[in-house]
């Protein structure tokens, strides 16, 4: 005969059964990707899938910026970021391909976030918004680079990575160079990447972690008072 769990176990049994759900939506919000060739890790994932976000980010705010600039200067940066994002992107996807990592079709809710920013903004508060903006992204780009020369385990991975990082580098100064003409704050800023598809995997891995510990201490703690009996 089948026996029936205890209310409380059987609670503990749904609650994790939908946590399961819940990490399993976080991992797998995309179709199913198909599985990296041997060799990838997954810093080789996360790089690919953030550097290919970070360029489509960085092409469409150039286009905004040929469209909306009011300074020369920042026009001349859009063209520029035009011109290197797309071979940096394009260098980057036969890549990919090749090692069997899916790459994001879109930029993440954060940089589309900063792109709309973009499309509500006009005048000379376009330039300082651009700019500012521009700078937070190119140095999450550099920590992207960063993470995947330390700690890539693919060659192409990390060779694309290596040749990305001097582009960076420069946009960055120019950047720099450009803030004080359209009144952004010195330095750069670290925005953070937020949740996109490089850093899923990670995230939902240690939420999986977290909430199954929980449960299980939460179920032994009951089978001790259980155990216990009541308390008069």
């Amino acid at each position: 005969m089948r026996r029936e769990l205890s209310p409380p176990v059987g609670r503990l049994a749904a609650a994790l059964s939908t946590f399961v759900v819940l990490v399993g939506a976080l991992i797998g919000g995309t179709p199913a990707q198909a599985a990296p060739v041997a060799g990838v890790n997954a810093q080789d994932q996360s790089y690919l899938r953030g550097a290919h976000q970070a360029n489509l980010t960085a092409i469409a705010a150039a286009r905004i910026a040929i469209r909306k600039a009011t300074e020369k200067d920042t026009r001349d940066l859009a063209n520029r970021w035009l011109t290197d994002h797309t071979k940096l992107d394009n260098d980057l996807r036969p890549i990919a391909k090749k090692l069997g990592v899916d790459l994001p079709a879109r930029p993440d809710s954060t940089q589309q976030a900063t792109l709309n920013r973009y499309e509500q903004t006009s005048g000379s508060s376009f330039d300082g918004l651009w700019v500012t903006t521009q700078r937070q992204g190119q140095a999450s780009y550099r920590r992207l680079i960063e993470a995947e020369v330390t700690g890539g385990q693919n060659g192409e991975a990390k060779t694309q990575a290596r040749q990305a990082s001097p582009v960076v580098a420069q946009h960055a100064s120019l950047l720099d160079d450009s803030a004080p003409a359209v009144g952004a704050a010195p330095g750069q800023v670290d925005s953070g990447r937020g949740i996109s598809s490089g850093n899923r995997p990670e995230i939902a891995a240690t939420l999986a972690a977290v909430g199954v510990a929980f449960l299980l201490g939460s179920a032994w703690l009951w089978r001790r008072r259980s155990a216990a009996g009541p308390i008069e």
